[in-house]
């Protein structure tokens, strides 16, 4: 029995073909004339828009979240570059809604993460710490005060 999804021959008493998976079905009930037309080709490229929807949203909410420290910054980028790549590769398939989902938040998240990640280091500067020593005592007294528990 010869499968209408991939082509494959199959023993005639298989239900399922051996090489795709699909429901076989039997020659007889179909008419030779008519084409047999499968409603819908598998895409690989549709299992990236879920878990680039979902990577997004991480990105997103780790992005809003980085003050929380170090750890949120690099989740927030890393999650973000992923959802960016994952929508790209299925964006022209049915499941666009969650790739373009995916994209925005992935967007988003990442240049928090970024925009973060640079305010961290500049923050704990030298330079500025001086700077904040200088000209702003009342600011780096309670700068200090936070570093130790106070």
């Amino acid at each position: 029995m010869k499968c209408v999804t991939c082509g494959k021959e199959n023993e005639d008493n298989a239900k399922y073909c051996v090489d795709c998976g699909a429901a076989l079905v039997e020659a007889s009930i179909f008419d030779a004339d008519d084409p047999i037309v499968q409603e819908k080709p598998y895409n690989p490229k549709e299992v990236y828009a879920k878990p680039a929807m979902i990577l997004g949203i991480v990105s997103l909410s780790f992005g809003i979240i980085c003050c929380l420290g170090p750890i949120s910054m690099v989740i927030s980028i890393l999650c973000g570059i992923l959802a960016i790549i994952f929508s790209i590769l299925s964006l022209k398939t049915d499941k666009r809604k969650n790739a373009v989902v995916g994209l925005v938040c992935g967007i988003i998240g990442l240049v928090l993460g970024i925009l973060f990640t640079i305010a961290f280091i500049v923050i704990n500067s030298p330079e500025f710490l001086s700077y904040l020593e200088q000209n702003y005592p009342e600011i780096w007294q309670a700068y200090q005060d936070a570093m130790q528990g106070v």
